[in-house]
């Protein structure tokens, strides 16, 4: 029968999450206020603190996204 050990997980779990993309700065924090701003002068949205909330929402969910290309067997 196997033990658990309990620092392993911690371990793991310590190292998936320093393995992550670039840091936030302030220059990124900057570029997707002016992002927000635009997307809600298009819109025609006023600019509340919650609609710039729910611009930045949808500025960092479309830049989230993964692109799924599906290959056919079937030759076009």
């Amino acid at each position: 029968m196997e033990t658990m050990d309990l620092n392993k997980d911690k371990r793991t779990w310590k190292q998936k999450r320093l393995c992550r993309g670039d840091p936030i700065t302030w220059g990124k924090l900057k570029q997707l206020q002016q992002h927000a701003s635009a997307m809600m002068a298009t819109v025609g949205a006023p600019p509340t603190p919650v609609y710039t909330f729910l611009a930045y929402l949808a500025i960092i969910s479309s830049n989230s996204t993964v692109r799924v290309v599906l290959s056919s067997t079937e030759p076009p």
